[in-house]
């Protein structure tokens, strides 16, 4: 993936990092609130699940966030408050599908703004049910991202924090849903911060359907005989931060994602988990 507009793109769909990372630990203070921005330059890998495909890498993560009195921006994930109380928050939430992160961003298809919403330029929303020009191989397989929206429950405690979030595709791409329980726990000593983040995602027909099966007519001599399940994907990773002044600081990420077995009957998908992880030093403005 040469293009660097679509590797910001792809760090800013993922906001792995604090600072660049989507949901604190705690509603921001009336020093925190405006806009903030950063860079981050070293090295980001992700592996692909799919077959026909190539894991996608970056040097460059730009990271912007924005706090208000009630609305908040943290890269492409959005936010308004509804409660906010000492150990208990409650959010409507927006943010980009990360299914269709794979297809988007291997470099065969283009990708804009208007498209990461589900909007086709020449016609309106486009449905998922709409076929491409028939393709004749994997990699020419297209899916769209999708925009999600729901709710989020917050609960914190100890540096702990507990998220409970029901999400809707709002964009007309598949109409499905996911459900997201994650657990995060932050230390922080002097200049250095540790997270360590343990996730479960349902996610239902409709998206994964949308994403994983085959169309009759997509590959030739292969044909859509199944009907997949929905799903439980299971996530852990860790951040380590060093802060050595007010602007720069050294990162280190790394996640795994365990994907349900059950995509595995999907000639889409050749392996059942992926690993991102991204080393470098970041400035913040």
């Amino acid at each position: 993936m040469k293009n660097p507009f679509l590797q910001a793109i792809l760090w800013l769909l993922l906001g792995w990092l604090p600072a660049a990372s989507a949901q604190p630990t705690a509603e921001p203070t009336t020093a925190d609130q405006g806009w903030q921005f950063s860079l981050a330059a070293g090295h980001g890998k992700i592996s692909t699940p799919l077959s026909g495909r190539h894991a996608l890498q970056g040097d460059v993560m730009p990271g912007v966030s924005y706090y208000g009195d009630n609305f908040y921006l943290e890269n492409t994930h959005l936010g308004y408050s509804l409660l906010e109380q000492d150990h208990v928050y409650i959010d409507l939430v927006g943010e980009l599908n990360e299914d269709g992160m794979f297809f988007e961003f291997d470099g065969v298809n283009n990708f804009g703004w208007w498209e990461a919403i589900g909007i086709n330029r020449t016609g309106g929303v486009e449905s998922g049910g709409k076929p491409p020009a028939t393709p004749g191989q994997f990699e020419d397989i297209k899916r769209r991202l999708s925009y999600m929206a729901g709710i989020s429950s917050n609960f914190t405690a100890n540096g702990s924090t507990f998220r409970v979030s029901y999400l809707q595709d709002i964009s007309g791409v598949h109409d499905g849903s996911e459900l997201r329980l994650t657990l995060r726990q932050d230390w922080s000593w002097e200049k250095v911060q540790l997270q360590l983040q343990a996730g479960l995602a349902r996610k239902d027909q409709q998206l994964v359907n949308y994403y994983y099966n085959l169309r009759p007519y997509e590959i030739s001599g292969i044909p859509s005989w199944f009907e997949l399940a929905s799903t439980w994907n299971y996530h852990f990773g860790a951040t380590f931060v060093y802060q050595y002044d007010e602007h720069w600081a050294l990162l280190a990420h790394w996640q795994h994602q365990q994907l349900d077995r059950e995509l595995l009957r999907s000639p889409l998908v050749r392996r059942a988990d992926y690993q991102s992880r991204f080393v470098g030093v970041r400035y913040s403005f």
